[in-house]
């Protein structure tokens, strides 16, 4: 009679082996890593052990996230199947290397029916192995796109683009100090999220995120500003005060914040947004000017959807993936041709709008892929009316504006023979008020100056 292997003696061989090796079942809970799994990656066993693996990329070196999201095995090993997919795995010290995992249903034990499926991590390059796995390609570009940007940047976004390189060099500089940040960009295209971003990985993050509104009331305004500056003690303030819609700040309400922060001995970060060009407000005299001095050492500007099609796809996965997190259900990603439509719509309502798409999609998913039947019916109606009748295209009305009035400035100069008197009164308008005008404009010379100089001495 033939001796079996004593099975305490193979568990110890794998759990030692250096050959990269772990199991999870079928709550997708890591029970085994092993040794090799711990060289390669920087995790202990006890780190990892007892976690679940959802199907989710982080990026950030020090999220256990950013490993168990690779670890996640596909929903077609749960049914029996083996599966080779490609992987970029970053260790806890932030380095990265390309490999693939072999999965293996192993199933289940007579005297335990929980399925368990083990995996087996490569060092080689999906190129090396000869994986072909289209439907895994998303999640493992992703993995790669994201851990590319953490390195070079410090941050995990989505930037192929020239413009989000931009600005994830720019959230990267702006992490690395306090300096006052002011994020521009159309409705939805994830401002306060960065400004978040920048918030919680600077000096002041383990503070609070006081974000205001600045289109409330001026009553409701000049109560929550009182607040914020009530305190001396750094201890007792936000770590970062975030000015949402910042050109809709009363005037008053702009000198008073200038005021506390130039008197301030501790005052918190101030970050600030706008859906215009924050220089319009220079134009239409509705920002003063030290104030828009005090939050623009930093401008970000931040592209629309629709300028962000080579990313758009990989965007549209991590959006999906972080409504996997904690759940049972797992959505791995999106099929060719519910890929193929979100692609064809122009996304007017930017990220905003592309995320409640894929959330309403991710609840409405049965299977492992989002299918066009699972996109939402509001959606496919306002596809089917975009390919109907394409919106007509229109310059934004500040910048339209800014140019008008300065077009009527140059004309009336150039009929007064530069005699800014004349022109005041042409143009129905006192002349310091001309003045800052053709300031605002760039259209006054050093002579100008002097006079608007003198003219406001009088004044006063």
């Amino acid at each position: 009679m033939s001796q079996r292997r004593p099975q305490r003696g193979l568990a110890v061989w794998i759990t030692s082996s250096p050959l990269p090796m772990f199991v999870v079942d079928e709550r997708r809970v890591v029970l085994m890593f092993n040794a090799g799994c711990e060289e390669l990656t920087g995790w202990s066993a006890a780190d990892v052990i007892g976690k679940p693996c959802d199907y989710q990329i982080d990026g950030r070196p020090e999220a256990l996230t950013t490993l168990t999201g690779i670890l996640a095995p596909p929903p077609e090993v749960y049914e029996g199947q083996s599966f080779r997919t490609p992987v970029v795995i970053t260790t806890l010290d932030g380095s990265t290397h390309e490999c693939v995992i072999d999965f293996h249903a192993l199933g289940t034990l007579e005297n335990d029916k929980r399925f368990r499926v083990l995996g087996i991590l490569l060092k080689e390059t999906a190129r090396q192995s000869g994986v072909v796995a289209a439907m895994e390609s998303a999640h493992a570009e992703l993995a790669r796109r994201v851990a590319e940007s953490q390195q070079r940047f410090g941050v995990p976004l989505i930037a192929l683009t020239p413009a989000m390189q931009r600005v994830a060099a720019q959230v990267k500089l702006a992490q690395s100090n306090d300096t006052a940040v002011h994020i521009q960009g159309d409705a939805g295209t994830g401002k306060e999220h960065l400004a978040r971003r920048i918030h919680y990985a600077g000096s002041s993050g383990r503070r609070p995120f006081v974000p205001i509104d600045c289109r409330q009331s001026h009553a409701e305004l000049t109560r929550l500003i009182e607040r914020v500056f009530e305190f001396d003690d750094p201890a007792f303030q936000p770590g970062t005060l975030c000015l949402k819609h910042v050109e809709a700040l009363p005037r008053d309400l702009q000198v008073t914040i200038r005021q506390e922060y130039r008197t301030a001995r501790n005052a918190p970060r101030l970050c600030s947004t706008s859906c215009k060009s924050i220089d319009a407000g220079l134009v239409d005299d509705t920002l003063d000017a030290e104030f828009h001095s005090l939050i623009t050492p930093l401008i970000i500007q931040l592209p629309t959807l629709s300028q962000r099609e080579p990313e758009f796809l990989l965007l549209a996965q991590q959006l999906l993936e972080q409504f996997n997190h904690r759940q049972e259900k797992q959505v791995i990603g999106l099929t060719a041709e519910a890929g193929d439509m979100l692609l064809e719509y122009w996304w007017p309502g930017n990220v905003r709008e592309l995320e409640e798409v894929i959330y309403s999609a991710w609840q409405r998913c049965t299977k492992s892929r989002i299918s066009v039947d699972d996109l939402p019916p509001s959606f496919l109606s306002r596809h089917l009316a975009d390919d109907a009748s394409p919106t007509p295209s229109f310059p934004q009305l500040a910048d339209y504006l800014a140019e008008a009035e300065r077009t009527l400035l140059m004309q009336a100069l150039e009929a007064a023979q530069g005699n800014k008197t004349v022109v005041a009164g042409w143009l129905g308008v006192p002349r310091a008020k001309l003045y800052r005008r053709l300031e605002a404009h760039q259209l006054l010379d050093s002579e100008s100056v002097t006079s608007q100089e003198n003219d406001e001495a009088q004044d006063s």
